[in-house]
């Protein structure tokens, strides 16, 4: 009676030879969920009420995966299994002369949980101001795209980005802003190809995926009709307005091997459009990418080295010509890669003065200078030590005794 009367969509299953459950008795509840009267339910295969592709021998069911299911309305509904008890027949069964295995089954209708799920996965990979996919579908699908693609069959991407957004900002107001890329999105989104895949990376950056060349029409002459639909004045807030988009191209080759690899490809050719006067689409050449990539090789050993007080200090002597004796040594910094090599002071000082580590870097050399200096003090050379310093480093620090 407790069993039929549950709330809870339970049955009784027989553990066939095969390990697929057999049906033997359903409480209402349970055939409620699964839609079937009592007489069409009982001796029939678990398996025969989910879709074909869900796993339910006895493993699957013990696992607590979850099931899909197909009502006879048509809905489909997961299921959550719970498999309790094993019991044993306590007589043998007439026809297969052993004693029959039999367990609970519970039954817990999750589908509401699994739409909520699905409705936070979309709109985690939705842009919430435009509605177009953002960042993270566009590397979800360039995923796909390159594990398909060929070297005669490249994945094409371009990065469109509005010139004149923090103008319009500035002038308007945010809100003007958010309709001008509201309606770039629509603009751009009327010229794609039945393949392309238009997607909001953030601020004022779109991207275009295209997952296959289109015989008709190449990644040339889809940027060009981007830069076209840009051409004529936004209207914001009864106010025309008028910007442009400046686009960089890339497609993939042998060397691509993950969607960072593109994204940074089409972004080196969007940077290098805008240096030369935005307007325009710019296509990203083999090689461009190299001084970004020395680039961050040199800020990691940089960084690594003032971590570590690692910097590599060479000291050049100043003679006295009459006298052949050593008065003054001046401070080269080097920094050492990791073949040993010795890297040149404009190679690194720029860069660190655009990080903001000159400071951390000169008081280093400085360190090490004075070092130097006392260590040839107590070997009996009176020896001056000069370094090269900022103006912004002399105006910020207080010079005093140095350990």
């Amino acid at each position: 009676a407790v069993f039929r009367e549950s709330p809870v969509p339970a049955a009784w299953v027989t553990l066939a030879a095969d390990r697929y459950p057999v049906i033997r008795e359903a409480n209402p509840a349970f055939l409620e969920l699964v839609g079937l009267p009592g007489d069409e339910v009982r001796g029939v295969r678990l398996s025969s009420l989910l879709s074909p592709t869900q796993p339910a021998d006895v493993d699957a069911l013990y696992s607590g995966r979850d099931l899909q299911t197909l009502g006879r309305d048509g809905l489909v509904r997961w299921l959550r299994p719970t498999l309790s008890g094993r019991f044993l027949e306590p007589e043998p069964d007439p026809i297969v002369g052993a004693r029959e295995e039999y367990a609970v089954l519970v039954l817990e209708d999750v589908t509401a949980d699994r739409v909520s799920e699905e409705l936070l996965r979309q709109q985690a990979r939705r842009d919430s101001l435009t509605g177009l996919p953002n960042r993270a579908a566009l590397v979800e699908r360039l995923e796909e795209a390159l594990a398909s693609s060929t070297p005669d069959a490249p994945v094409g991407l371009l990065i469109l980005d509005i010139d004149d957004l923090k103008v319009v900002n500035n002038g308007l107001g945010h809100l003007a802003g958010d309709q001008l890329i509201i309606q770039m999105g629509q603009r751009f989104f009327e010229q794609l190809g039945a393949r392309d895949y238009l997607v909001r990376t953030g601020g004022d950056e779109f991207a275009v995926l295209r997952p296959r060349p289109v015989a008709d029409d190449s990644l040339d002459d889809l940027a060009e009709r981007m830069l076209q639909a840009a051409i004529e004045p936004f209207v914001l807030d009864t106010r025309p307005v008028s910007v442009s988009v400046s686009i960089g191209e890339a497609e993939s080759d042998e060397s691509t091997e993950i969607p960072g690899d593109l994204l940074r490809s089409a972004d080196i050719a969007l940077q290098r459009a805008k240096h030369a006067g935005r307007r325009q689409a710019a296509r990203f050449e083999p090689g461009e990418d190299k001084p970004a990539i020395e680039r961050m090789g040199i800020e990691q050993l940089l960084r690594a080295a003032l971590d570590q007080d690692a910097l590599v200090c060479l000291f050049q002597p100043i003679v006295l010509a009459a006298s052949g004796r050593v008065v003054a040594a001046e401070t080269l910094v080097r920094l050492r890669d990791d073949s040993g090599a010795l890297i040149p002071p404009p190679s690194f000082l720029p860069l660190a003065s655009e990080l903001g580590l000159l400071g951390v870097l000169t008081d280093q050399v400085l360190r090490q200078a004075c070092r130097a200096a006392s260590r040839w003090l107590e070997m009996g050379h009176e020896i001056r030590v000069a370094f090269n310093a900022p103006p912004q480093w002399l105006n910020s620090v207080a010079l005093g005794t140095v350990e």
